[in-house]
């Protein structure tokens, strides 16, 4: 990500391409990420395989602290896909609806990753709008604290997410969010799917 914002496509590309000819075998998280790779590198589809991606849940389990309802947070790195600035856009769009909810990016106030699972662990909800994921560590982390996530219906997220947690439009984002803030128990059902998951990868 780095060396194509310096203007470094082509080299990255090149490096990239001679990392999948090198090596004998490749592991990947989701068959999104195995997929991004064929399509942009010649390399073997016999060489890739998923295996999805051991996760840490048992590990996060001290962090768990009682929950503050109104807590809505931005859980990624404030880069440009990743899109921060529509975290502040659906805070303008539901700020009339629930006045006492606090937005706050996780990049701007945790000084450390202690700091960064413990506003996790206090928020409700998490919200993405990532352009680019292929698995998606952030709104796993903030799922296995207890937030309720919301995650756009594309990239790594399809394989992951059940569908009551994705949105493909701003009006679903906007519904499936105020949802989460007034009525978090009707994410309940899908919220202990992804946990499930979650908990398969743990093992």
């Amino acid at each position: 990500d780095f060396l194509v914002r310096c203007g470094m496509r082509p080299w990255a590309h090149n490096l990239e391409q001679s990392w999948f000819q090198i090596y004998d075998s490749i592991f990947v998280g989701t068959q999104y990420h195995k997929d991004l790779i064929l399509k942009s590198h010649a390399v073997d589809p016999e060489k890739i395989t998923v295996t999805g991606l051991p996760f840490y849940a048992e590990e996060l389990a001290k962090y768990r602290t009682e929950k503050d309802k109104n807590l809505i947070v931005f859980p990624h790195r404030l880069d440009p896909e990743k899109q921060p600035q529509e975290f502040y856009s659906l805070e303008m769009m539901l700020k009339a609806a629930h006045p006492w909810s606090r937005w706050v990016k996780s990049a701007e106030v945790s000084k450390t990753k202690e700091d960064y699972y413990k506003l996790l662990s206090k928020a409700s909800v998490a919200v993405s709008f990532s352009l680019q994921e292929t698995f998606g560590i952030a709104m796993l982390e903030a799922a296995t604290l207890g937030c309720i996530t919301i995650v756009p219906d594309r990239l790594s997220y399809i394989e992951l997410y059940p569908e009551e947690l994705r949105y493909r439009t701003v009006s679903e984002l906007v519904e499936k969010t105020h949802r989460a803030l007034g009525e978090p128990e009707s994410y309940n059902r899908p919220m202990s799917e992804l946990r499930a998951t979650i908990n398969e990868m743990s093992q």
